[in-house]
């Protein structure tokens, strides 16, 4: 297994690749900003070039990235859904935008993981919810009225990915949960986990979970074109402390 950060980083938690930009971001919340770094292949290496801001001021432990570029993530202590666009990035603007305030949004309690795609954000909410939601999905620009609950099973969740026409996400205790991405029922994937964390999709048919206290990460076949409970694990890694997952694919 290769260290592919050694300096510059407290404790490391959610991360997220453009995979299009080759670019990896990091959420530290002890660094009090959001981080990315260049990701270079030489041979069958993998490195990264100089840490990067992308967003000062912010305490960040889950990032994710959509396919033009835009870069999302939860301010938990102030209980927002931020964002920097591409644009912003490329002329060095640090300051984020909030997407959705929590001091105005009661959908929007103590945000954790969060995931994207080009039209939809989606975060988790670590407190009540049973209560307000679980798993919430809006538009990408500030739209109240387009906050939508997919799931309220659990009170406290964790990580979120999307993988095709399914999405994932954790508890805080044992389970990683599935719903399909035009709404259902919510199904209990695994119940397999010690506390599983973040989640990774590899883009074809594969899902990477993070269990910190089994200092392992595990993955399981996503592409079920119907959600299955007791989905068999095979553990990828042995990690201390497994935290953020993402995937990125080498292109020869």
């Amino acid at each position: 297994m290769l260290t592919l950060i050694k300096d510059g980083l407290y404790v490391p938690q959610g991360i997220a690749v453009d995979q299009y930009r080759k670019k990896l971001f990091v959420a530290d919340p002890d660094l009090g900003k959001l981080v990315a770094y260049d990701l270079i292949t030489r041979g069958d290496k993998l490195e990264v070039g100089p840490q990067q801001t992308v967003a000062n001021s912010v305490e960040v432990r889950w990032v994710s990235v959509d396919g033009l570029g835009n870069v999302f993530f939860s301010d938990e202590p102030r209980n927002r859904i931020m964002k920097v666009t591409a644009e912003m990035m490329e002329n060095g603007i640090t300051t984020a935008q909030t997407v959705y305030d929590g001091s105005t949004v009661s959908l929007v309690s103590v945000p954790g993981g969060i995931a994207v795609d080009n039209y939809f954000v989606l975060w988790l909410n670590k407190a009540s919810g049973t209560q307000v939601g679980s798993l919430m999905q809006a538009k990408q620009v500030s739209s109240t009225s387009s906050i939508k609950r997919l799931a309220g099973n659990a009170m406290k969740s964790y990580g979120v990915c999307i993988a095709l026409g399914n999405i994932f996400f954790t508890d805080e205790l044992t389970n990683l949960y599935g719903v399909k991405r035009g709404g259902s029922a919510v199904t209990t994937v695994s119940s397999g986990f010690a506390e599983p964390r973040g989640c990774g999709f590899d883009g074809e048919g594969t899902v990477y979970v993070a269990d910190k206290r089994n200092n392992a990460v595990y993955s399981f076949a996503s592409n079920m074109q119907e959600l299955a409970s007791d989905t068999p694990l095979t553990k990828a890694v042995d990690l201390q402390g497994a935290f953020g997952v993402a995937v990125y694919i080498k292109v020869l």
